[in-house]
């Protein structure tokens, strides 16, 4: 397991998809390298989604990669918000509780968001981690969704949700 300070070093130097795939490895997910297929569309040929690992439990949750083409964005956080809603939408049913990573194609900013579903309102979570950012709130955020064997689905669940809550976020 990570520590805070571990986290705070690697978010430091994320620029590259294997970086995110160490990440996700070190906090405990299991790898998986799977292209997620959606209905083809102007979102989908800017971006591309891949199922990097997921949570190991009696209900896998996955944890998608969504690389945008940087060209198709002007603002980076705003472009990048722009397609995590977009991309979302289109995901099929069994991705609809995922943690979504996503970036553009340079790495140079990287959102990490996860969606809770009340009724049919999606509320995104985020953490924005950049190599110019004060990255110790995501570490400490990240930490907490390290995942031990003993964990269930309900489980990993709950530490998404305080991970990323909106008042600890604030």
């Amino acid at each position: 397991m990570y520590s805070e300070q571990e986290l705070f070093q690697v978010l430091q130097k994320l620029e590259s998809v294997d970086g995110i795939r160490k990440l996700a490895s070190a906090l405990g997910y299991t790898y998986a390298n799977q292209q997620v297929v959606l209905p083809d569309s102007e979102v989908t040929r800017g971006a591309g989604v891949t199922k990097i690992a997921e949570a190991s439990t009696e209900t896998p949750l996955p944890v998608l990669l969504v690389v945008v083409k940087k060209d198709v964005i002007t603002d980076i956080d705003r472009g990048l918000q722009k397609y995590t809603r977009a991309v979302f939408n289109l995901l099929p049913a069994n991705y609809k509780t995922s943690f979504l990573i996503i970036t553009t194609d340079t790495y140079a900013r990287w959102h990490f968001v996860y969606v809770k579903q009340l009724g049919k309102r999606n509320l995104f979570r985020r953490i924005i981690v950049g190599k110019n950012e004060k990255n110790r709130t995501a570490a400490e955020r990240l930490a907490m969704i390290q995942l031990v064997p003993e964990d269930t689905y309900a489980h990993v669940v709950d530490k998404f949700e305080k991970a990323f809550d909106r008042e600890a976020l604030s």
